[in-house]
């Protein structure tokens, strides 16, 4: 099993600091159930001396060990046998997550990563923002959300926790609720009062927003609104980073070589940052002869680099964005390198998939993963039992 065996009683949210196992493994949440029942099935149809090894990722490294068994359980409802860290290089010690062998048995070698765009730095910021919220998530706010408006000089230590309740709870008892909500009805958030509490360099600066009547009284998290948080530029130098490093480390396949990408970072990517990633980063130009402006790409893909055509081992690229709560609906999209020694173009993927013709890409829609997956929209159903 990969959770264990335990009786639960925990209907709460996740905390900040907390991983995604660990809160899987404690919630009583229906949807959390589901989620559990799906991932030991998707376990036990892995070879038996492979379990062992889930289990004990996924306790440690849980985002990834999940993307490959859904890969897995992708491919095998693609019409795959599916073989788990094969050998398909003598000359190689290492392994690749799976071989994949399609009914007409052409094969295909398939690769998992799970790449971040957080730097150490950015790590250790979001541990002390996370930190922070579970702190303030102790607060006892019987009739108001709290509005957290900006938060600065967190970058050397933390806060006092007690402290930091304590002034928020003495702010909140002076307040009359019937009053609060009179005057976010004429004013709205622009009418409620804030604060700002200071510890050392420290600053928070906050508002409230009321519960309606019918709902004071009751818990839950009392953070209803959180600091907007801003990135500079896209992800596609991560994506394509992620993918280099493993274009080339298993050497030549003789056959197909898919790395499949889970991208989990918080802004997420779109279409242009999977483009640049692989073709190289949009430029755009305007000339005096012609109207308005003309894009090329740069040479610094991994498909096409300064010295030209490049990494043609790698037959394709899967972006994904799968995590255990949005499988129905999850992003997939299957990029095929125009330059493939070994194309996978006329495999039945079914997927959806990004196709090169005359140097240009056509977008083919294909089934969900939901659907693959024999998963009904609505999965994992209710999120709370309240």
């Amino acid at each position: 099993m990969i959770f264990d065996d335990i009786e639960r009683d925990y209907h709460g949210t996740a905390r900040h600091r907390e991983d995604e196992y660990s809160f899987l493994n404690r919630s009583a949440l229906p949807a959390a159930a589901e989620v559990r029942a799906l991932i030991e099935k998707w376990a036990d149809a892995y070879p038996a001396d492979e379990r062992a090894n889930l289990r004990a990722r996924a306790r440690a490294e849980f985002d990834a060990v999940f993307f490959e068994m859904f890969l897995h359980a992708l491919l095998r409802a693609l019409g795959c046998t599916v073989t788990v860290h094969p050998e398909v290089n003598p000359a190689k010690s290492t392994r690749p997550d799976f071989l994949a062998r399609f009914p007409s048995g052409e094969e295909v070698v398939v690769e998992a990563i799970c790449p971040t765009d957080q730097s150490y730095a950015d790590s250790a910021h979001r541990a002390r923002l996370d930190y922070l919220y579970d702190e303030i998530g102790k607060v006892r706010s019987p009739n108001y959300f709290l509005h957290l408006r900006e938060i600065t000089g967190l970058a050397k230590r933390h806060p006092s926790g007690r402290k930091l309740r304590a002034f928020i709870e003495e702010k909140l008892a002076e307040l009359d609720p019937d009053q609060i909500g009179e005057l976010a009805l004429q004013g709205g958030l622009d009418a409620m009062p804030t604060w700002i509490f200071q510890d050392g360099e420290f600053e928070l600066e906050f508002s409230i927003w009321p519960k309606a009547p019918a709902t004071r009284g009751q818990g839950g998290n009392p953070i209803g609104v959180y600091p907007m948080e801003h990135r500079m530029g896209g992800l596609s130098d991560t994506l394509k980073t992620a993918v280099i490093r493993k274009a080339t480390r298993y050497g030549e396949l003789g056959r197909a070589y898919v790395v499949a990408v889970n991208t989990l970072t918080m802004f997420g990517n779109d279409r242009i940052d999977e483009m640049e990633a692989l073709f190289g980063d949009e430029e755009f130009y305007g000339f005096r002869d012609t109207e308005g402006l003309q894009m090329i790409r740069k040479a610094n893909g991994v498909w096409q680099g300064p010295t030209g055509v490049q990494n043609r081992r790698l037959s394709a690229v899967l972006f994904a964005r799968v995590v255990p709560w949005n499988l129905p609906q999850a992003h997939l999209r299957l990029y095929h390198n125009p330059f493939a020694t070994h194309p996978c173009l006329r495999l039945p993927w079914r997927i959806p998939q990004a196709i090169p013709s005359d140097s240009k890409m056509t977008w083919h829609d294909g089934i969900a993963p939901g659907e693959l997956l024999d998963l009904p929209p609505s999965w994992p159903g209710k999120l709370f039992d309240k």
